[in-house]
C-alpha cells in the first residue's frame, strides 16, 4: 500500500514538474532535454555499473550494438511521428481560427453594404462577440480541464441574423437571407476550434519514452564493453531523442508557449472592422 502512494505521489510530482517545463521558453525546452536526456542516461548507465561491478557479464559487442540501433530507431521513429502529427494538428487549429475569421470578414462585408443606422447593431454585436473570444474564451483554450461554455454574444448574433428574416424591411430581409448561411458555417468552425481546447499529449506517453530510453541503455550496457569511451558513444543518440522531446513538447501544446495559436488574429480584424466603418462614414 506504501508503495502504491509512493508512486502516485511520485507522478503527481512528476506531472509538476513537467508542467512547470512546459511553461519555459521555446530556447529552455530545447536546452533542458538535449542536457537532461544524455544526463539521465549516463546516470543510469553509472547506476548499472555500480549494480554489476563485481558481476561476470557476457559482453556481445555486435548484438548489444544491433539492440540499441534498434531500440534506438524504435524511439525516434515514435517521437518523430509524433512530432509530425503535433505538427499537423497546429496547422489544422491555425487554418480553423483564420477560416472563423474569413466567414466574421464576409459577414462584415456584408453588412457594411447596407445602410449603416440598420447594420449597426448587428456589427456592434459582431464586435462583442469577438471580443468575448478574446476575453472569455482564449485563457481558457490552453487548460484541458476548463470546459469552453456557449457564448451568449454569439447566441445573441445567431438570433439578430434569423430574426432579420421576419422583418417587414426588405433589406433586412435579404441581410438575414445573405448572413445567416455564413452565421451557419461559423458555428461549424467555432465548434472545431473548441474541440483542440486543452489538447495535449497523455502523461502515459512520455512514461513509454523514458522507458524505451532505459531499455536502450540497459541492453547497450549488459551486451557493449563498459568503459568510458563507450558511455560517451551512449550520449550521442540520448542528444538527439532530446531535442525530439524538446519539438514534440514545444508544439504538444497549441495554444500556450511561444509557439501557441494566439487570438492576435483575432484583434487585427476588430481593427480592420473599424477601418470600414471610419472609410464607410466618409
Amino acid at each position: 500500500m506504501q508503495l502504491i502512494f509512493n508512486l502516485k505521489l511520485n507522478c503527481i510530482l512528476m506531472t509538476k514538474i513537467f508542467d512547470y517545463i512546459c511553461t519555459l521558453s521555446d530556447l529552455k525546452i530545447l536546452c533542458f532535454f538535449i542536457t537532461f536526456i544524455p544526463f539521465f542516461a549516463y546516470l543510469l548507465y553509472g547506476s548499472l555499473k555500480k549494480l554489476f561491478w563485481n558481476k561476470e557479464i557476457l559482453v556481445d559487442k555486435d548484438l548489444g550494438r544491433s539492440l540499441l540501433s534498434s531500440s534506438f530507431a524504435i524511439t525516434t521513429f515514435l517521437l518523430t511521428f509524433t512530432l509530425i502529427q503535433t505538427l499537423s494538428t497546429y496547422q489544422k487549429i491555425n487554418s480553423s481560427v483564420y477560416d472563423e475569421i474569413s466567414i466574421m470578414e464576409q459577414i462584415d462585408i456584408t453588412l457594411v453594404g447596407y445602410d449603416t443606422k440598420k447594420t449597426d447593431a448587428f456589427r456592434t454585436q459582431l464586435e462583442k462577440y469577438i471580443q468575448s473570444i478574446i476575453n472569455q474564451e482564449w485563457g481558457g483554450m490552453s487548460d484541458d480541464s476548463e470546459q469552453i461554455k456557449p457564448s451568449k454574444e454569439f447566441h445573441d448574433l445567431y438570433n439578430m441574423i434569423s430574426k432579420a428574416s421576419n422583418s417587414t424591411d426588405d433589406q433586412l430581409k435579404d441581410l438575414s437571407q445573405k448572413c445567416f448561411p455564413l452565421i451557419l458555417d461559423l458555428s461549424k468552425v467555432r465548434y472545431l476550434r473548441q474541440q483542440f481546447a486543452g489538447m495535449s499529449l497523455p502523461k502515459i506517453f512520455w512514461i513509454g519514452i523514458f522507458f524505451l530510453i532505459l531499455t536502450s541503455v540497459t541492453l547497450f550496457f549488459l551486451l557493449d564493453k563498459k568503459n568510458p569511451y563507450y558511455s560517451l558513444i551512449l550520449l550521442f543518440p540520448m542528444i538527439s531523442i532530446g531535442v525530439l522531446m524538446a519539438l514534440v513538447v514545444i508544439f504538444d501544446k497549441p495554444f500556450s508557449g511561444e509557439k501557441s495559436v494566439t487570438a492576435k488574429a483575432f484583434q487585427l480584424f476588430i481593427d480592420r472592422m473599424h477601418e470600414r466603418s471610419y472609410l464607410n462614414n466618409k
